[in-house]
């Protein structure tokens, strides 16, 4: 799996950003505050999220806030991850291919991840050192044991809090533990019980007298509930006796009268609603009967106003031959305009290029795209050739000068460099001044070897001396005092002219060691120096001389070059006059023209020809448009003629047609629109009488269906009906008071018959027993009381029940420490199981890993990595010795915990294939350590993508590099 892109939208500092990743490793790096760490934090919302807390410290003030997406490839699947705070309700969003899936799908990439194995496998920050260098010494090796486990110290943590709570629950020895104490009290009021017992007998008879007097007590207690619940059914029906009665009087009332279940209310409602809409269409009848009347007279008025026009041709045959002449005429008219436009044009351009050819003679010359282009590559090849032949002359002359000046320099240096007589005497100088230099060098060695061995015997010898002649000197100096005058001061004065005389043997000896060489003497009198410098710049000279015969040769080449391709020209040249006499054979308007004017002459020449043409067309147009015309004036003066009209001196014919044509085409209109009026009036009659109708048919249905022959007695039958609904609405209102009194149990209650003289009599019964009853209950009361009495005397002092209560609080609350012990304890026990089997099974791999990159990191210091029995962590120095954690320097505990952490992150990535985040976690290594680290991360963003941050830019960049600064903006 691998981060293809992060899109930040909202998220702390960063808007609308964008990163891509490549699949290996990736760096990241920016000054304190550039928002690496921010990057980091984004990756982790998006994927599982952050605390309230968390995002609080990351949210925009300006936007308020947290939006973004990642790009992530999966087996060739492209899956993209949205979470915005605002959108939701912060929830994470996956598309996979561009299709959303169910977050069950997207799992199947993030099998068993989530934001604790995010932190603790899968990433890594400088203060996960920090955290392990303040635990102490003691805690050290447990907490690396438990990191090879999970990748963090949490279960650690957890079985120390586990052991703690449990040691506070309880211990075999001990009494500070709550259980502990809670047994001791337990102990001591189960003496207690014993004592007491001995007053069970006088008070478990009366208790048993108490139970007996309870027992009456609840019958007596059901007895009164059944009288009670009796009487106050029979007190409800009383009070519902008037309503009641009511009821079933209009009951019976109801049922006297004929069958009406035929007329329902809404074959009532339908009656009138079919009545009303049968005199709405009538009305609507009557309306529509006037407007056709009217209608049908202005046809009439119409018809007498009109003025039929005999003619041969159809009214719309005539309209568009008038339209016809006028668009004819127009035309026309811009036919002439446009003819003598381009003749004016015409003029013109013969004019202003003092040509002298008729319309005819243009419109014969062969003026083709081919000629043009023809005429447009003579010009161009003749500027270029000419051009370019200028271009080479001056760049051989150039050529020409640069060989002279060449020329120059080389005969200078030729005179200065060294005869080759003289040049063979100075290298058989230098050759034998460095045979007997190399010959005395190792005869001085020899000697200097064999004396140094000799002065520093006799070296030695003197520093005895001297000692002796310290300590002498010094023990006469103390014996002697200043009493003694001469002696005194004697001595000192001796010791240090023994200490003159063994410096100068020293000196003598050392002199044999810086004699001048026999090859100096030998060549004393020659000057090695100046022959070297000699030597020396000769070869310079000599250098120098080759490099300019070189390029004296180089610029000669590059000049008989520049004459081939002056000649090439000259003959192209010649080849391209030619072709341009041809063309001027061709077109003799040519022989006057120089070649470079003549493309600008081809396009006058052709935009004459193209006026001349045009001219020519629009004389034919306007010779057709006249005949178009004549032949619609012909038409005209047919239909004029046809109705035995004349026209008047000044008329115009067009006009005059057109303005009769007029005025029917408006009649005609007029007549047809009163006619399509008549058509939907009558359409309108047509419908209403359908619409009615079916209503009427309805009308007689409902007649039919209850019985009566004709409406009166449909109207008979609808006042029963009303007489019958008042009686169910009076009905109705008793019902109401006792539906009031009884609720859902009221129609139950109407249906049944009642004996109310029985009823009452029942209740003074009941009322009697009930007042027997309540004086029993007085006498059980005071029994009771008497009874409870005697109870409290024997339990004044409330031994017993205080015992009975403390007992029972005691052994639950022993019981619920108990559970909490347990579930401690079977924390320990399941993380002990736990640990161990991961210690046999997953854990020795991850230590073979850890050890492999723990070597590879100490350079070869260290070999094997393992865990004793008590959790503590070890390894195997080179040297075949075992140290413990905290036998280790800071720099290489540092080491071990980086390896223990990528090794745990190498085994679990080979299942779940997640990139690795590294949070400047080296931040504090030397150059060294670091450049190791970067190396072994180089290798494993082989097969797992690495993120990497860092404030400093890595030392080479042979991987992704990504800048992040101040600007909100990375390069």
């Amino acid at each position: 799996m691998k981060i293809q892109r992060l899109e930040i939208i909202s998220f702390g500092k960063w808007r609308d950003l964008s990163i891509e990743f490549d699949s290996g490793l990736n760096y990241i790096y920016g000054t304190n505050e550039a928002g690496k760490t921010t990057v980091r934090k984004f990756v982790q919302y998006v994927l599982f999220g952050l605390s309230p807390s968390e995002r609080n410290l990351v949210v925009p003030k300006d936007t308020g806030m947290l939006a973004g997406k990642i790009h992530i490839t999966n087996n060739e699947e492209r899956f993209i991850i949205e979470r915005s705070s605002h959108k939701d309700k912060g929830k994470r969003i996956v598309t996979k291919n561009g299709e959303p899936v169910p977050e069950s799908d997207f799992q199947e990439i993030f099998p068993g991840i989530n934001s604790h194995t995010f932190h603790s496998i899968f990433s890594f920050q400088a203060r996960d050192l920090y955290q392990i260098r303040n635990k102490s010494k003691e805690e050290v090796g447990k907490v690396l044991f438990n990191l090879g486990l999970t990748g963090s110290e949490e279960i650690a943590n957890i079985e120390k809090r586990a052991t703690v709570e449990a040691e506070k629950l309880f211990k075999k020895q001990g009494k500070n533990p709550l259980i502990n104490q809670k047994l001791l009290q337990l102990k001591s009021i189960s003496e207690d019980e014993n004592r007491i017992r001995e007053k069970e007998s006088t008070y478990k008879g009366l208790k048993e007298e108490e139970t007996h007097l309870e027992n009456e007590w609840n019958d007596l207690v059901e007895r009164e509930t059944i009288i009670k619940s009796r009487l106050e059914d029979h007190q409800s029906l009383l009070q519902v006796k008037h309503p009641l009665s009511k009821y079933q009087l209009i009951e019976q009332e109801i049922q006297s009268f004929d069958d009406t279940s035929l007329v329902t209310d809404d074959m009532i409602d339908r009656y009138y609603f079919l009545r009303d809409k049968i005199y709405s269409i009538q009305e609507q009848e009557q309306k529509v009967h006037t407007r056709l009347q009217q209608v049908e007279q202005q046809v009439e008025k119409l018809r007498q106003q009109r003025k039929l026009i005999s003619a041969s041709e159809s009214l719309q045959a005539i309209s568009q031959a008038i339209k016809t002449w006028y668009r004819d005429n127009d035309e026309r008219n811009e036919t002439i305009r446009k003819k003598e436009s381009k003749e004016a044009i015409f003029q013109q351009k013969l004019q202003e290029n003092e040509l002298k050819l008729e319309k005819e003679e243009l419109s014969d010359l062969p003026l083709t795209t081919y000629i043009k282009q023809q005429w447009e590559t003579l010009k161009f090849r003749s500027e270029t050739l000419r051009e370019s032949q200028n271009k080479l002359q001056r760049k051989q002359k150039s050529k020409k000068e640069e060989i002279t000046e060449v020329e120059h320099d080389l005969n200078i240096k030729r005179e200065k460099v060294l005869p080759e007589t003289e040049r063979g005497f100075v290298e058989h100088q230098l050759y034998i001044y460095n045979q007997t230099h190399s010959q005395d060098n190792e005869v001085r060695a020899t000697e200097n070897a064999t004396k140094s061995k000799s002065i520093s015997q006799y070296a030695t010898i003197m520093k005895w001396m001297i000692s002796s002649i310290l300590l002498a000197s010094a023990g006469g100096w103390l014996i002697a005092s200043p009493a003694t005058g001469f002696l005194y001061y004697i001595i000192p004065v001796l010791f240090l002219l023994a200490t003159v005389f063994v410096f100068y043997m020293l000196t003598q000896l050392t002199q044999g060691l810086i004699e001048t060489p026999n090859s100096d003497k030998q060549f004393a009198n020659i000057d090695i120096t100046e022959l070297r410098s000699r030597l020396s710049s000769d070869n310079l000279l000599r250098e120098e001389v080759n490099e300019l015969t070189v390029k004296k040769d180089l610029i000669e080449a590059d000049e008989r070059e520049l004459q081939r391709e002056i000649d090439d020209q000259e003959n192209e040249l010649v080849q391209l006059d030619g072709a341009i006499d041809e063309q001027r054979m061709k077109n003799p308007l040519l022989q006057s023209i120089p070649i470079e004017y003549w493309p600008s002459t081809y396009d006058i020449l052709y935009t004459a020809k193209q006026l001349a043409l045009d001219i020519k067309d629009l004389e034919k147009t306007k010779v057709n448009l006249t005949k178009s015309m004549e032949e619609k004036e012909t038409l005209l003066r047919q239909v004029l003629n046809e109705n035995e009209l004349t026209l008047e001196p000044g008329e115009n014919l067009v006009a005059k047609i057109e303005q009769l044509v007029s005025i029917e085409m408006e009649i005609i209109a007029q007549l047809e629109k009163e006619r399509g009026w008549i058509r939907d009036i009558t359409q309108e009659q047509r419908e209403l009488q359908a619409s009615k109708q079916p209503y009427l048919d309805e009308m007689e249905d409902i007649y039919h269906t209850t019985g009566a022959a004709r409406e009166e007695e449909f109207v008979a039958l609808l006042h029963q009906v009303e007489q019958k609904a008042n009686l169910l609405e009076e009905r109705k209102e008793h019902f109401q008071l006792i539906f009031q009194a009884y609720g859902d149990q009221a129609t139950s209650i109407v249906n049944q018959g009642y004996y109310w003289n029985k009823m009452e009599r029942q209740v003074e019964e009941d009322r009697d027993q009930l007042d027997l009853i309540q004086n029993r209950k007085d006498d059980i009361r005071q029994t009771l009381a008497n009874i409870n009495a005697s109870i409290e005397q024997m339990e004044e002092d409330g031994t017993l029940s205080d015992i009975l209560h403390k007992r029972s609080v005691i052994e639950a609350e022993i019981n619920d420490l108990a559970k909490q012990w347990a579930v401690h304890q079977t924390v320990r026990g399941v993380l002990r199981r736990t640990k161990a089997k991961y210690q046999n099974e997953y854990l020795p791999n991850v230590l073979d890993e850890t050890a492999v990159l723990l070597n590879e990191l100490t350079n070869g210091a260290y070999e094997e990595v393992k865990f004793t029995d008590d959790e503590n962590l070890l390894v195997k120095h080179s040297n075949e010795l075992w140290f413990n954690v905290q036998q280790l320097s800071e720099g290489t505990a540092d080491q071990l915990y980086i390896s223990l952490r990528i090794a745990l992150n190498q085994a679990v990535n080979q299942k779940q294939g997640f990139p690795f985040l590294l949070d400047d976690p080296f931040v504090h290594f030397d150059v060294e350590r670091k450049s190791r680290m970067m190396d072994l991360l180089k290798h494993k963003s082989q097969s797992q993508q690495i993120i990497y941050f860092s404030k400093e830019p890595a030392p080479n960049n042979d991987f992704k590099m990504i800048r992040l600064n101040h600007k909100n903006t990375i390069e």
